[in-house]
């Protein structure tokens, strides 16, 4: 019943109310009106259920890797936020970068041969925290996860994605011909993967698939949570455009 619960859930109620409303009244400004009102529910409804939010994120996932022809010297875990505690004991890691740090040990499984390179900076705790901290916690996950600490480097200069390639470049022993992974979100990985390109002759992406929930009648019913990941889609796709247009000026 926490859907039926949802704030989300009765402010789309109440703009189909105010739609009932607005067409009783007459004229053509009263009918243009009560359409926009009601396409703008309807239009938030759609953005705000599970079904669309996952259905959009599958089709702007790339595939991942499917062989493994190409063995990637670097396997490079993108930061993806992180929160600081009351103690630096009780930080801890957002759940994207969370999964993106166990994908990328389940992948090093597949090639120990390589290393991992946990790139990010801790923008917005930086005064609290110093800036290798959300790092840190990646790479102590994956040390608890069978990493040996030898296989981990830390890169904490990246503050975007248009700077990741860029500070993965200057770490010791990589090249643009070094063959590298990316492990990053499934919605992260074209913006990722492409600026990557730019700089590596050899990218291979392993994008984290989104999360498989069990079908029920509330993945139709809006929330807060599923606006959310359908907005972080719809800002990629926004990113896209705009790294692809900085790309196209030189810059």
């Amino acid at each position: 019943m926490k859907g039926v619960a949802n704030p989300l859930l009765w402010l789309i109620a109440a703009q189909i109310a105010f739609w009932w409303v607005a067409r009783r009244r007459t004229g053509r400004l009263a009918r243009i009106s009560s359409l926009l009102l009601l396409a703008s529910a309807l239009l938030l409804w759609t953005f705000s259920t599970r079904q669309f939010s996952q259905a959009l994120e599958r089709i702007w996932s790339p595939p991942a890797a499917t062989a493994d022809n190409v063995r990637p010297l670097w396997l490079i875990v993108l930061a993806g936020g992180w929160r600081p505690g009351e103690t630096p004991g009780e930080d801890y890691l957002e759940d994207d970068t969370q999964r993106r740090v166990l994908h990328a040990v389940t992948i090093w499984r597949r090639h120990p041969q390589a290393r991992l390179l946990m790139s990010g900076w801790s923008h917005d705790f930086g005064a609290l925290r110093h800036p290798a901290r959300q790092v840190e916690l990646m790479a102590d996950l994956a040390r608890e996860k069978g990493v040996p600490a030898a296989a981990i480097v830390l890169e904490p200069r990246a503050k975007d994605t248009f700077e990741h390639p860029v500070e993965v470049l200057r770490i010791p022993g990589i090249a643009a011909d070094t063959p590298v992974g990316v492990v990053t979100s499934g919605w992260h990985m074209r913006r990722a993967y492409a600026q990557f390109g730019r700089h590596f002759r050899t990218t291979v992406p392993y994008p984290v698939a989104p999360v498989r929930r069990l079908e029920s009648w509330e993945a139709w019913t809006p929330s807060a949570a599923a606006l959310r990941d359908t907005i972080v889609v719809l800002q990629e796709m926004m990113g896209m455009a705009w790294y692809r247009s900085r790309a196209a000026v030189g810059a």
